[in-house]
């Protein structure tokens, strides 16, 4: 290396050790600042990140008025937590919670009434929750992960889908459904490159469950062909 450049190199480390060393006392004071407040005041004023009104079939069914406790689905994440927090209450009492370790994406209702959370990990796996409320209590009724999202398809009776309430008040609104609504998640495997000797992570199959109000349950179609998983999931 010629002189001038050895100074050249001396010049740049000289100013990275200053950057570094101001960064240092920097995080120490912000450090000391933090410390100075109580860990659970600073949790419980920690950042919200979504918050959702759930209204489940169930709870429609034993509340006259629709707004009253709905129950309501938020995450949020404390000041010193490493996992954002799921909580699920009804009237200001927690009914579930859970602190899983992934990246929230979004939070909402699903067409059959579930609720639904959705999940990313730092490898780029996208992860769902899914709860129904049954007898009063919060039930997680599915957990599935792929490399790929999720999908919907709904497989519409006849009428426009959108609606949960029921026209038929004989038949109460389990038995009047006015779609079903499939969940689609994707599975990905290695799979040789055609004409090389390589492989690649591609779709293959997919798994797809539907709801059974009757059973609360997810019940689920075992490795469909990928490109068929549309016209899949409208088939019994």
């Amino acid at each position: 290396m010629l002189p001038g450049q050895t100074s050249h190199w001396l010049l740049i480390e000289t100013a990275i050790l200053s950057l570094v060393s101001r960064l240092l006392v920097l995080i120490v004071m912000l450090l000391t600042t933090q410390c100075s407040i109580n860990g659970e005041e600073i949790y419980k004023k920690g950042q919200l990140i979504s918050a959702h009104a759930w209204h489940p079939p169930h709870f429609l069914e034993e509340h006259n008025e629709p707004n009253e406790d709905a129950l309501t689905a938020t995450v949020t994440r404390g000041a010193f937590a490493s996992s954002p927090r799921l909580e699920i209450t009804k009237g200001g009492v927690v009914l579930y919670h859970a602190e899983p370790n992934l990246f929230p994406d979004s939070i909402y209702t699903l067409d059959d009434g579930n609720l639904l959370c959705a999940w990313s990990a730092a490898d780029g796996r996208h992860t769902i929750n899914v709860f129904a409320y049954l007898k009063g209590k919060v039930r997680q009724v599915l957990v599935a992960d792929s490399l790929c999202d999720p999908e919907f398809a709904n497989l519409c009776k006849g009428c426009t889908p959108g609606s949960m309430m029921s026209l038929n008040m004989e038949k109460g609104i389990d038995d009047c459904k006015l779609f079903e609504q499939s969940i689609i998640i994707t599975n990905v495997e290695w799979v040789k490159i055609p004409g090389t000797k390589g492989v690649k992570r591609s779709p293959t199959t997919a798994d797809i469950y539907t709801w059974d109000n009757s059973e609360g349950i997810y019940r689920c179609k075992k490795k469909v062909p990928w490109m068929r998983r549309f016209e899949m999931s409208v088939l019994k």
